[in-house]
């Protein structure tokens, strides 16, 4: 089993502070089940987020960018995740 942690980067390729803090929960419950966890970026930008929290620990990123999942909305979200 493995904890898989999405997130949707903003236009100048960071997190939102939500984010992080949803980072910092997934980090406590791959601990807890003593689980690698892996992360995925979707939007702009994905190379400078993921090397801003390259240090966290994650065994693994992955990242969709392009101006098809720029702008956050539900459906290109949810088609990069599948």
């Amino acid at each position: 089993m493995s904890v898989l942690f999405l997130a949707h980067t903003t236009s100048d390729g960071t997190l939102p502070r939500l984010a992080l803090e949803g980072l910092g929960t997934a980090l406590a419950v791959s601990e807890h089940l003593q689980s690698p966890l892996s992360v995925g970026l979707v939007g702009e930008g994905v190379q400078q987020a993921a090397e801003r929290i390259g240090g966290c620990g994650a065994v693994a990123f992955f990242g969709v960018e392009g101006p098809s999942v720029a702008a956050g909305r539900h459906a290109p979200d949810a088609a990069a995740a599948e």
